[in-house]
């Protein structure tokens, strides 16, 4: 699928997810949702593999990110959502792969730089959403957080130097925090044995 396609499923993913978030404005998930309706409707309950895959949610990510902006929303917010929707939408269609999940995550990148938001934001959402959605998808969440950090890495060294620096903090911050991990839950934990 060419050039054309992406621009035209952009153009329709802005309008779906543009409607669904003045509906919707205040509701958890909205744009998620519209998002992952606008990569079905797409295809009008098709199946696509390969190439037109990958056409396919770039045009969908790109056409988000401009419909958030229009709506008002902060793109460092919608981003996990526009990720996470984009996935499953693509599971809906066809087979995901990594390739996918690094393609939509340097296309959203881009698209923030394109809109002026912050990219760095935008790149640190697109990794966890991606990480929200992968186990869904059938990759690990290290699987899914390796292929859009790689994405999202490229994309803003393509915006800039500065842009890749402050991505790469925000990923490392995201990537390499200290969790906290739940007590053991079994009776008597580890140390009641």
């Amino acid at each position: 699928m060419d050039r054309e396609y992406r621009r035209d499923m952009a153009a329709e993913t802005r309008q779906a997810v543009a409607a669904a978030v003045r509906d919707g404005r205040g509701r958890r998930g909205v744009e998620a949702e519209a998002v992952s309706g606008a990569v079905v409707g797409a295809l009008h309950g098709g199946h696509v593999e390969g190439a037109g895959l990958l056409a396919l949610a770039a045009g969908t990510v790109s056409g988000a990110v401009y419909a958030a902006a229009e709506q008002g929303i902060e793109l460092e917010r919608a981003a996990s959502s526009i990720m996470v929707g984009t996935l499953q939408g693509i599971r809906r269609v066809g087979t995901p792969t990594t390739e996918i999940v690094r393609i939509s995550a340097s296309t959203l990148v881009v698209s923030a730089a394109d809109i002026g938001a912050n990219v760095a934001g935008a790149a640190r959402g697109a990794v966890a959403g991606a990480m929200k959605a992968g186990p869904d998808l059938g990759f690990t969440i290290e699987q899914a957080a390796v292929a859009a950090a790689a994405g999202a890495l490229e994309a803003a060294g393509d915006v800039g130097s500065m842009e890749r620096r402050e991505t790469r903090e925000a990923l490392a911050e995201l990537l390499f925090r200290p969790r906290e991990y739940p007590e053991d839950p079994t009776p008597g934990g580890m140390n009641g044995m």
